[in-house]
C-alpha cells in the first residue's frame, strides 16, 4: 500500500486527490530562519517572536511558513491570504468562515482540504488530505525515556504486555510505532491526547505496514505507520497518519525539496 518516498518540489506540485504527505527537515541556519519568520502574516511573526525557547521558535517558524506555501499552491491562492481557526481543544484547519466567493471549482477545494502537522526533532511531517480528516504524527525516539514504564502507565494492558514480551532491541521501536498510531487517531479525531490514549488499542498488526481500523467514538479511523527508513538516521523516527470514516488505500509520500 505504501510506497516510498520521493522528492518533489513546490514546482512540480500537481492537483491532487487523496491524502499526501510532504516530509522536511527543520535544520535550518538562524538566517534562512529569519527569511523565513518574515514570510508569516504580522500575527504569526508577532507570536514566534515570543517564543523564548530557540529550537520551539524555529520549528514552529519553519513548519507555518511551509505549511502556508504548501496550501497556497494546493488552492492556487496568496499563502498570506490562509486564515486558519482552532477547534475547543487546538487542532488547527481552514477557517471556512473566511471564505469569499470565488469560483466553485476553487471553493471545492478549500472546503475539501483537511491538513495536519506534526514535528519532532529535525523532522516535520505535513498530512494534506482531500477525503476526510486526517490526522499525522511523528516521533523522535528518546533513548532515555523508559518505554516499559511509560506503557504500563498509559498504554492498554494487551500493547504494555506487548512491548515487556519484545528484546530489548525491539522495545523501542514497536513502542514508537503504537505512540505514533495513538496519537495520529486522536488527531483525526480532533480531540488529541485529552480523549485519553489509553482508550484505543493500536497494537494490531504491529509488525507489519499494514492499516488497521480502530472504532472510537461512533467512528472508524484508519490508521497506519510510514515508513521512515529513508531518514538519515531511520530507527530515531516513527510516524503514522489516520484518517477518518475512510480506509487508507494509498499515500503519496513525498521528501520537500526547498
Amino acid at each position: 500500500m505504501l510506497t516510498t518516498w520521493s522528492d518533489n518540489t513546490l514546482d512540480k506540485l500537481k492537483n491532487s486527490s487523496g491524502i499526501q504527505v510532504w516530509k522536511f527537515s527543520l535544520d535550518f541556519s538562524e538566517e534562512q530562519t529569519g527569511h523565513y519568520l518574515r514570510k508569516l502574516p504580522d500575527h504569526e511573526q508577532n507570536y514566534a517572536r515570543h517564543l523564548k525557547n530557540p529550537s520551539r521558535r524555529r520549528q514552529f517558524i519553519i513548519s507555518r511558513a511551509i505549511l502556508r506555501r504548501l496550501l497556497a499552491k494546493y488552492l492556487h491562492t496568496d499563502s498570506q491570504t490562509l486564515e486558519f481557526c482552532k477547534n475547543q481543544y487546538g487542532k488547527p484547519s481552514l477557517n471556512r468562515e473566511s471564505l469569499t466567493e470565488r469560483n466553485s471549482e476553487f471553493e471545492n477545494r478549500y472546503r475539501q482540504c483537511e491538513f495536519n502537522l506534526s514535528h519532532s526533532n529535525q523532522f516535520a511531517l505535513l498530512g494534506i488530505s482531500t477525503i476526510g480528516k486526517l490526522g499525522i504524527d511523528i516521533q523522535h525516539h528518546r533513548r532515555r525515556l523508559n518505554v516499559c514504564k511509560f506503557a504500563r502507565r498509559f498504554f492498554t494492558s494487551v500493547e504494555s504486555q506487548l512491548i515487556d514480551s519484545l528484546p530489548d532491541d525491539k522495545k523501542q521501536q514497536v513502542f514508537f510505532q503504537l505512540w505514533t498510531r495513538k496519537e495520529a487517531v486522536l488527531k483525526s479525531l480532533g480531540q488529541g491526547i485529552s480523549y485519553g490514549i489509553a482508550k484505543l488499542d493500536v497494537s494490531e498488526a504491529i509488525h507489519t505496514d499494514s492499516t488497521i481500523a480502530i472504532k472510537t467514538n461512533n467512528k472508524i479511523y484508519s490508521v497506519v505507520n510510514l515508513p521512515m527508513n529513508d531518514t538519515d538516521k531511520p530507527q530515531r523516527y516513527s510516524a503514522a497518519v489516520s484518517l477518518c470514516d475512510q480506509s487508507i488505500e494509498s499515500i503519496n509520500l513525498y521528501n520537500l525539496v526547498l
